[in-house]
């Protein structure tokens, strides 16, 4: 597996590796904090955002868990592509978080890559990694979507209630003057 791993060389704080991308075109990955030797959690990051970079499908599936959720070929997030990592969030366990930061055609993306251990090597869960970028995102929707009802219950009660005053009725909840409910007294029942 060494001899499928592409070289770096050294450049600045960081490690650059100079691929041939999916299109055919050239294109880099420049590294800083792990490099594609390191046989931990972070170098099987960066070995699959090479292999994602290069299209090199029988790579980046290597580095990875078979997924459940991300189904078909990952997109590259570009063609010459920098990526700072954080420390590395693991207790010990045989799951660890690897924080990144993905800079490509001029934007800036923090990505926290879950790895897990499979035997003797680490491998990128992406299924775990979607799911946790999502989760506060799905929190904040839901909450969202609360305050929406709540408010649509609100207006909607007061919309009643103008209803009700319009037509000589009482708001929702309330007697009529009469001490009728307000439809009998529409009707003219008594």
């Amino acid at each position: 597996m060494a001899g499928s791993r592409p070289a770096g060389k050294v450049v600045g704080m960081g490690t650059r590796i100079a691929l041939t991308t999916a299109d055919g075109s050239k294109g880099s990955l420049t590294s800083e904090g792990a490099t594609v030797a390191d046989a931990g959690p972070a170098g099987a990051v960066l070995r699959m955002l090479a292999a994602v970079i290069k299209g090199d499908e029988a790579g980046w599936k290597r580095e990875m868990v078979p997924s459940k959720v991300a189904q078909g070929t990952p997109t590259p997030p570009g063609k010459d592509v920098t990526v700072t990592f954080g420390p590395v969030a693991n207790d010990g366990g045989d799951m660890a978080v690897v924080p990144t930061e993905i800079l490509s055609d001029g934007q800036r993306q923090p990505v926290a890559f879950v790895t897990v251990r499979d035997g003797a090597a680490w491998k990128v869960d992406m299924d775990r990694t979607l799911e946790r970028m999502m989760a506060p995102m799905m929190e904040a929707m839901t909450e969202g979507m609360q305050a929406m009802g709540d408010a649509l219950g609100t207006a909607m009660q007061g919309v009643g209630d103008a209803l009700a005053g319009a037509l000589g009725g009482a708001p929702a909840g309330k007697k009529a003057k009469s001490g009728k409910p307000a439809a009998a007294k529409r009707r003219g029942t008594r």
